[in-house]
């Protein structure tokens, strides 16, 4: 993390390989370190709430390209 910068207070972390989404809190922060806290986890395997659509959509282009090679 670049000195100075402080990250957002709330973010959504894509785990490619497992198909995941969470919505994750910022809990601390020590200088380039941060530590978060996870609120919610969505599966984007299935069906999935408006919240993750995006996450969705950025972990089935992932899926797209690794078949493609």
């Amino acid at each position: 993390m670049l000195a100075g910068v402080t990250p957002p207070a709330k973010v959504q972390l894509v785990d490619l390989t497992a198909g995941l989404a969470h919505d994750v809190q910022l809990a601390w922060q020590k200088d380039r370190e941060v530590g978060l806290r996870i609120l919610k986890t969505h599966d984007l395997r299935g069906l999935t709430h408006a919240s993750a659509r995006t996450a969705k959509n950025i972990w089935a282009a992932s899926q797209a390209r690794a078949s493609a090679s």
